[in-house]
């Protein structure tokens, strides 16, 4: 399947080809719907006239932006070019017979301007993803409380309502004829980002979900600010703010929806100017603009001054008596208004509910909200997320065109470009379910490089052991059941908590890079030297070990081995693959194939051609060289019971195919090993981990002469696995999976296991230490936040104070844990062992 490519464009330039293609759309509605007889009445003349120096003002600027950012001689940009040619013909047919011009230009204008916009990127992934986690964010902290939700249009006034009830003081501030208020000592700290429009205008400031916690009587409620809904949304924020804006409120426990209406839209006289935009609310909201329950909706008055309060129920009246003469030739919309402005009527009686920042009583205004008898007592069924069909389609093609791509860019052995496509559609199936199906997808396909990889060093290992006598197994096996067998699935969140971002753990995890690309890993010499020499080592073993048995039973011996054992004994690449596809199976969700499905129809899995990829004969596993341990080599171990249990099985097997040594040997073994695994100790404690991993090497190597080393620990593997388990959530800040590893080894030193009570402790002092220097670094952040002049350079660090201060709220939990598990026994050494420990099951770089 070829499908073209989509291209990135400047910003300015999408939005002004969104800009005119609404324009021109209008115009042509208007030309098709507009009756002859009208056309030379003088009204129609003066909209005429109108209409043209709108129409060429907009080809104006048109022109303008494409000229200014789009490097027009390029071959790539000739539909922008092509376009410019004929904005410029229009504009001239326009300036000089603009009723001819409508019919010559109008369709070819719309048609273009179709094209050129359907050959870049209709939806920005990256922006959807900030937004949806924005909007995920503040649903978890909405969820299970009473929530009051703050709507309005732009420049409302629902912000500085939201500062207001949060008890924030604020100055009066005139510019330019028009007057503002201005926050200047905040009631919270969460209010740092949430700023307000200057100069009492209409600029959108709000872009997503923005909450902060206050106390009434001593219970939490949850304020909520929301962005408005309008022709200035991007078609990002459009998706965000209808699915995941009212998936997050649907969380909530109880929400008090409040309508927030300023002086300005309100309307003047008997002229009800927000009904509109109130109608948009409640559409995208509920769904529905038709038998809508008003009843638990509430209203806030803003930009009025004292003496204009009181007249404002008049106006309701003025507001009523209007919609009720509309209503004798109206329909359902006017019944629709007319219910509504009873409701406002009603709410407003026996006073209205004004915020003027600098006076009155916000907790009165608080009380009044709390206190009303209807508010919204089931979210999740009363407000309904609602996306056009058109917008829907929108974001399924860009999902399509990316998934195209990444199996394109696989097939060329562009892995850079396929993880980074996999990183989008993944991070956004964790939020947004419509993208699921393409996430599974995509998945599917790194599925395919790790079986075909698989094979491909499985032939090469088969090869290599000929003259052994043993056979290779193939890839058959070595994917976890949940990749190799599922049919059904789905990308769910629960799933995607134990690890379903796959693309960014194949950029964290060495090993894991290798499995998309060989040569994105590099070995180091020294690394490969040594594993030569251990080689060599065990091929002199081996063939000692011929030459002293009966040929007959050895050969016996050998066959059996092959059948029972498999590639087991073999320390080369297919088995670090082995490992490898393992963890991507606990990253990604259970099930990762779906039946056939609508949405991608036509697409199908690409061959992805390896025959270029250059051959991979070290039989040492990739070793990153660089970045440290934490962030870059260790890949979280599963606590899974089942995949525990099939690990020791794996260990006993390996301990049974041991090379029977003489005394002497075994003797020089068992020291050397215990040798080996103190440099080991020592290269972690002095941070070469590289170095610790060449010593690890050997010593599992020499393990194998002496089973006591491998075995009767499944105790202390548990715990180490939990160990490293906790220690990779802490780095990455997932205290829920602390949480659970801790308990898990609390649980185990409770019950008097030595080792667990070790690892136990060392969590402990790592948890300590980590929330320290986290709360450390709020304190430094929260200083370096007052000295802040630039406006851009405050919201940047003001979005980093509120990540830092969202990471020590969830991290309280794990602080009590860990104090309730600390006896203050532990040791570094067991540390270091743990980590030591941590290399030989595998569980690290690795």
């Amino acid at each position: 399947m070829t499908t073209e490519a989509k291209r990135t464009v400047p910003v300015p330039v999408e939005k002004a080809l969104k800009v005119f293609f609404s324009f021109i759309s209008s115009v042509r509605q208007d030309l098709v719907s507009v009756p002859v007889d009208v056309q030379s009445s003088s009204d129609f003349k003066a909209k005429t006239r109108e209409n043209k120096s709108k129409m060429l003002e907009q080809l104006k600027t048109l022109a303008g932006m494409l000229s200014k950012h789009m490097d027009l001689e390029k071959p790539e940009n000739y539909r922008e070019q092509e376009l410019v040619e004929n904005v410029n013909s229009a504009a001239g047919d326009f300036s000089q017979d603009y009723a001819a011009a409508q019919t010559r230009w109008v369709d070819l204008l719309l048609d273009k301007t179709s094209e050129t916009l359907d050959s870049i990127h209709h939806v920005n992934l990256e922006k959807l993803t900030k937004l949806m986690e924005k909007n995920d964010s503040a649903g978890c902290i909405m969820e299970g409380k009473d929530v009051i939700l703050l709507l309005g249009s732009p420049g409302s006034g629902k912000t500085t309502a939201l500062h207001y009830l949060a008890k924030s003081t604020f100055r009066e501030i005139a510019v330019a004829d028009a007057k503002f208020f201005k926050p200047m000592k905040l009631g919270d700290p969460d209010l740092t980002e949430m700023r307000v429009s200057c100069g009492g205008g209409k600029e959108v400031i709000t872009r997503h979900l923005q909450v902060v916690t206050v106390k009434l009587d001593g219970k939490p409620i949850v304020l909520c600010d929301t962005p408005s809904f309008g022709d200035h949304e991007t078609i990002e924020e459009v998706i965000a703010n209808s699915l995941g804006l009212v998936r997050a409120v649907q969380k909530a426990r109880s929400v008090r929806p409040v309508l927030v209406l300023s002086c300005d839209e309100l309307g003047f006289r008997d002229r009800f100017n927000a009904y509109p935009q109130i109608l948009s609310i409640l559409t995208r909201l509920l769904g529905t603009d038709s038998n809508v329950d008003l009843e638990p909706f509430s209203f806030i008055f803003t930009k009025y001054d004292a003496s204009c309060i009181s007249g404002l129920r008049k106006q309701f009246s003025l507001f009523l008596k209007e919609g009720e003469e509309e209503a004798t030739w109206g329909g359902k919309a006017d019944q629709n208004k007319q219910a509504l402005i009873k409701h406002l009527i009603k709410r407003s009686c026996p006073e209205t509910n004004t915020v003027i920042p600098t006076r009155g009583d916000p907790e009165v205004v608080l009380r009044k909200l709390m206190g009303a008898e209807s508010f919204v007592s089931n979210p999740e069924t009363f407000f309904v997320p609602n996306l056009s069909d058109t917008l829907l389609s929108t974001l399924k093609k860009q999902l399509k065109f990316t998934l195209v791509d990444l199996r394109e860019a696989l097939s060329r052995n562009d892995n850079t470009t396929g993880i980074h496509r996999m990183q989008q559609m993944s991070k956004l199936a964790n939020l947004l379910p419509e993208a699921g199906i393409y996430a599974r997808h995509g998945f599917k396909a790194f599925k395919e490089i790790i079986n075909q990889m698989v094979e491909d060093d499985d032939d090469e290992d088969c090869e290599e052991e000929d003259s052994d006598g043993n056979e290779s197994s193939g890839s058959e096996g070595l994917l976890p059941p949940d990749l190799a067998d599922s049919s059904k699935g789905s990308w769910t969140s629960s799933e995607s908590e134990q690890r379903s971002n796959v693309s960014s753990r194949l950029v964290k995890s060495p090993s894991q890079e290798y499995l998309v690309s060989r040569h994105l890993s590099t070995v180091p010499e020294e690394a490969e030297d040594a594993d030569n020499q251990s080689s060599m080592s065990e091929k002199k073993i081996k063939n000692d070990k011929k030459i002293n048995n009966d040929e007959t039973s050895q050969s016996s011996q050998t066959s059996r081995k092959s059948q029972e054992s498999g590639d087991r004994s073999r320390s080369g690449p297919s088995k670090a693959l082995r490992e490898l596809a393992a963890k991507c199976g606990e990253m990604s969700p259970q099930e990762l194939e779906d039946k056939e499905d609508n949405l991608i129809v036509g697409i199908h899995p690409m061959s992805p051609n390896y025959s270029q990829a250059p051959p991979y004969t070290s039989h040492v596993s990739p070793i990153v060289s660089h970045a440290s341990p934490i962030a870059s080599s260790v890949s979280p171990p599963s606590s899974n019971e089942s995949e525990l249990a099939d690990d020791r099985d794996d260990e006993e097997e390996l301990s049974q195919d041991q090379i029977d040594l003489p005394e002497e040997d075994q003797a020089y073994a068992e020291q050397y090993s215990t040798l080996l695994k103190e440099m080991t100790i020592k290269a972690v404690e002095e941070e070469d981990y590289v170095l610790a991993v060449q010593r690890m090497q050997e010593f599992m190597r020499l393990a194998r002469s002496s089973p006591e080393h491998t075995r009767d620990h499944p105790d202390f593997k548990r715990c180490v696995e939990l160990f490293l388990v906790f220690s990779v959530a802490l780095k990455e800040c997932d205290y829920r999976k602390c949480l659970q590893q801790m308990n898990a080894l609390i649980a185990m030193s409770e019950g008097g296991n030595v080792e667990a009570q070790k690892c136990t402790e060392c969590g402990v002092n790592a948890a300590i230490k980590h929330i320290i220097e986290l709360r450390e670094r709020v304190i430094e952040v929260t200083a370096q936040l007052h000295c802040i002049a630039d406006p851009d350079e405050f919201d940047q660090v003001a979005e980093e104070l509120r990540t830092l201060r969202g990471k020590v709220e969830n991290s309280n939990v794990l602080m009590e844990t860990c104090m309730r598990g600390s006896n203050d026994k532990g040791k570094s050494e067991t540390v270091l062992a743990c980590i030591s420990y941590g290399f030989k099951v595998g569980r690290l770089t690795r």
